[in-house]
Order: structure tokens, then sequence, then C-alpha cells
């Protein structure tokens, strides 16, 4: 069985808890970062598969972030989930046009949560067959 790399980058410390929770079941190696900068070291470290993002965050918020991913020099980019309280139809279509793949909303429903993963990480794959 294929094992993906997630990163969790959320700064609440309990939603962080719960994504994890949601996911640990499923064939998955999983990362956490606080904020963006820590997301970064994380992403320059391991080739990840997907990035469950919060929008608004300290140091390093979740637009930074995606603008760094799009600046990869590797040109290596996960898929990437939104997960936000700030879902306001200006914050999505930016986060579309940055490259996110979905886009969910706090709270989160985990079952949700682990159905936007698979779809995700499914295009993710057929997106590789494709390119090779």
């Amino acid at each position: 069985m294929e094992t993906h790399s997630i990163l969790i980058v959320e700064d609440e410390p309990n939603i962080r808890l719960m994504m994890r929770t949601a996911l640990e079941n499923g064939s998955y190696t999983l990362y956490e970062a606080g904020d963006g900068a820590e997301a970064l070291a994380v992403l320059r470290s391991v080739r990840l598969d997907l990035v469950l993002l919060d929008l608004n965050m300290p140091v390093m918020d979740g637009t930074r972030l995606l603008q760094a991913l799009q600046d990869d020099p590797n040109g290596h980019l996960p898929g990437v989930i939104i997960v936000t309280a700030h879902g306001t139809l200006p914050n999505v279509v930016q986060s579309v046009r940055l490259g996110a793949s979905d886009v969910l909303a706090k709270p989160v429903n985990p079952d949700d949560l682990r159905l936007s993963v698979a779809a995700v990480l499914a295009e993710q794959k057929r997106k590789e067959v494709t390119h090779d």
C-alpha cells in the first residue's frame, strides 16, 4: 500500500490534533507545523504529497505560504487543501488561483476532511501519471 506524506499547517493545537486524529488510520505519514515558516522548513526537508493549510496564522500566513510553494525552484507542487474559518469568496478565489485544490470551512467535519484528502491525492496521482 502506498504511503502519502501530509503536512498539517495550523496554528491552533486542538485543530491540528483533530486533523491528525482524523487521518491517523489512513496510509499517511503526517507532519505538523504551527505556522507558514515552520511549514517551509518541513517542505524543504521532505517531499510532501499534500498540505492541509490554514490561511490565518502568525509569522507567515497561508496565502504567503501558497505563494512560496508556487515559487519553489524544485518544481514539485504538493496538493493543497485550505482549511479555514475565513472562507470568504475572495479568499477562496485567491487560494485556488495560487494552486489550492479544495477549500474546507472550519469547523471541519472529519469525514469531509478524509474525503477531500483522498480526492486530492487521487488527482495528484493522475497528474503525475499524465506527466510521466
